[in-house]
C-alpha cells in the first residue's frame, strides 16, 4: 500500500525478536548499541521503528536510534510519523533539522 518515495527495500517483515533482544539490556547504553547492531543495514519501515524506539527509556536514546534510523527507512516520505515518540519539542526540531541536513 505504500507508493511514496523509498529510501531502502525490501522492509522488514518481524522486529519482535530484535525488539526483545534491546529489551533484555538492562542499560540505555547496552541498548542502543544492541538496536544498531541488529539493524544496520537493515530496511525498517516507520512501524518497524516505532515498535525498536519503544525499547528505549529515554529521549537521548530514542532521538539518537530515529537518527540512526533515517538512512535505513522504507517509506522515508512518512518519517514525519516518528515525532511521535519523542515526548519533548526539542527533540522533534533537533530530528528535523538532522533531516534536513541529509
Amino acid at each position: 500500500g505504500y507508493n511514496g518515495k523509498t529510501g531502502c527495500i525490501p522492509p522488514l517483515s518481524d522486529v519482535n525478536a530484535i525488539k526483545n533482544a534491546i529489551e533484555e539490556e538492562s542499560f540505555s547504553d547496552e541498548k542502543i548499541m544492541i538496536a544498531k547492531q541488529a539493524l544496520e543495514g537493515k530496511c525498517m519501515s516507520i512501524q518497524n521503528i516505532i515498535t525498536i524506539s519503544e525499547s528505549f527509556d529515554f529521549e537521548d536514546k530514542k532521538l539518537e536510534f530515529a537518527k540512526f534510523a533515517y538512512v535505513y527507512t522504507y517509506d522515508i516520505d512518512n518519517f514525519f510519523q516518528v515525532n511521535k515518540i519523542f515526548d519533548f519539542s526539542s527533540s522533534k526540531e533537533e530530528l528535523n533539522e538532522y533531516i534536513s541536513k541529509r
